[in-house]
């Protein structure tokens, strides 16, 4: 691989929406919660993927973590609240799987949506530069 080339990664990073044409701001946002990041960017589409998937690690290799990376994640959501967000169920003929709770659908959605808020902001606070 070229040195200028790099693999695709996956990116927490939120642009302008609408795109700006030349330089223009990038940001992140997260909850957080004495040090604690309660919901990211990765969290949030982890959520989104498993549901949609029905595997850490479909999910997992989707957004090209290891495997051990995602279980970090899913263990740090299931212990935000009184209940786990990410249910595991076990394997066997049918094999395993994980879903994921209804409260961890509102989270990832609420998150999202405050993301597309921001780009919005980043985009109409761009022409300052």
């Amino acid at each position: 691989m070229p040195k200028n080339q790099r693999k695709e990664k996956f990116s927490t990073s939120i642009k302008p929406e609408p795109e700006v044409p030349g330089p223009h701001l990038v940001g992140r946002i997260w909850f957080e919660h004495d040090d604690l990041t309660l919901m990211s960017w990765s969290k949030a589409t982890m959520i989104e993927l498993i549901d949609e998937l029905g595997s850490i690690s479909a999910a997992a290799r989707s957004m090209k973590f290891s495997y051990a990376k995602a279980w970090r994640m899913v263990q740090e959501l299931n212990r935000m609240g009184r209940e786990p967000m990410v249910i595991n169920k076990t394997g066997g003929k049918a094999g395993g799987g994980a879903m994921v709770t209804e409260e961890a659908r509102d989270h990832a959605r609420r998150f999202k949506e405050l993301c597309a808020e921001f780009a919005a902001w980043l985009s109409q606070h761009s022409n300052r530069i």
